[in-house]
């Protein structure tokens, strides 16, 4: 049986994505663990203040209890499981398989719309960057629809990429989703720099028949935010590489409708 995991902090975008969670698990035949992740203060200014973590630990326990019992009622058919973890949050997952397995999918709620803090220095961005497992951020709001088409912004590098691309393979296989897979360029198209992707990465995604689209001279974030709304996709899918376009695009302001409630899902593919 293929498992998703949920992360949450209880909040209303994070049950959100429980929800989301917890239909696509539905739709696609999965069990569902939801995990939370808990830490102590131990400072207030200059003041620190010995805080019992197990007092921490139980208020946490109680509000998970909480969640599960309002999941397993809208959700009765569903194998719902649920963890609370002391530390970081992509720790937490990344050890989690020693227990439960690879799990299909990770899917947390995306805050980053209408609120003060930075994206980059968000836990969202750090399980993007470090997480092993395929990684869905649901903008809150957003409702859990059919998956009829996946789009990946491709850097067409596919040094350290064989994992990821064949996880977004499978993903799209399972799901029966299209797959669209965009390859942008700054540069003018002439017929001295008409490219093409990758050969292993086109093997890799080739029992998924994918569609391939080329754009030129065009901004990248531009492009990857046009991809996305030209083609109806239900789930943009990157690979937030050390050095890729990703900082500027979540930078700019534009990216902000990307990953809002009015836009859709972002789906981070790791490498090896």
């Amino acid at each position: 049986m293929a498992l998703i995991i949920a992360t949450t902090d209880f909040s209303g975008t994070a049950n959100n994505a429980l929800q989301y969670a917890c239909n696509m698990a539905l739709a696609n035949n999965a069990d569902v663990l939801v995990i939370h992740c808990y830490s102590v203060p131990v400072s207030l200014g200059d003041l620190t203040i010995p805080m019992p973590v197990s007092e921490f630990k139980l208020n946490a326990e109680e509000t998970m209890e909480n969640h599960i019992a309002r999941l397993h009622s809208d959700f009765p058919q569903l194998s719902i499981k649920s963890e609370v973890i002391y530390g970081n949050v992509v720790d937490a997952v990344n050890d989690l398989k020693n227990v439960h397995g690879h799990p299909l999918l990770v899917i947390a709620g995306n805050e980053y719309a209408g609120v003060k803090s930075s994206w980059m220095d968000s836990t969202l961005m750090d399980a993007f960057r470090k997480m092993k497992y395929p990684t869905l951020a649901i903008p809150p709001e957003t409702k859990y629809t059919q998956v009829r088409k996946i789009g990946f912004a491709c850097d067409n590098n596919f040094e350290g990429s064989e994992d990821a691309i064949t996880k977004l393979k499978d993903l799209s296989l399972l799901i029966g989703a299209e797959l669209h897979i965009l390859y942008a360029q700054k540069d003018v198209h002439t017929n001295d720099n008409e490219s093409d992707i990758n050969s292993k990465i086109k093997d890799l995604l080739t029992p998924a028949h994918p569609m391939y689209h080329y754009e030129y001279e065009e901004n990248i974030d531009d492009a990857i935010v046009n991809f996305a709304a030209k083609y109806h996709l239900d789930w943009l899918s990157i690979m937030p590489r050390e050095h890729s376009f990703l900082t500027n695009l979540f930078r700019k302001s534009h990216s902000k409708a990307l990953i809002s409630n009015s836009f859709i899902p972002v789906l981070a593919l790791h490498e090896s």
